[in-house]
């Protein structure tokens, strides 16, 4: 994962600040430590249901 331990916890403070409790999921490249990006890209859920996450788990890093 490509974020270091500070950007992970303004993102995780800034979203639960934003839009309470979430589980974020990073996916695209920054998950990818060999790949290049600038943007970050996350999906946020909140009540949905476990066949969704499933799937999401499934591509991409949940953020702690």
């Amino acid at each position: 994962m490509r974020l270091s331990k500070s950007t992970k916890k303004m993102i995780l403070d800034a979203l639960e600040h934003s839009f309470g409790k979430v589980d974020a999921y990073l996916f695209g490249s920054r998950i990818d430590d060999t790949k290049h990006g600038d943007d970050i890209d996350l999906v946020l859920l909140q009540n949905s249901d476990a066949f969704f996450r499933d799937e999401i788990q499934q591509h991409a890093i949940k953020l702690h």
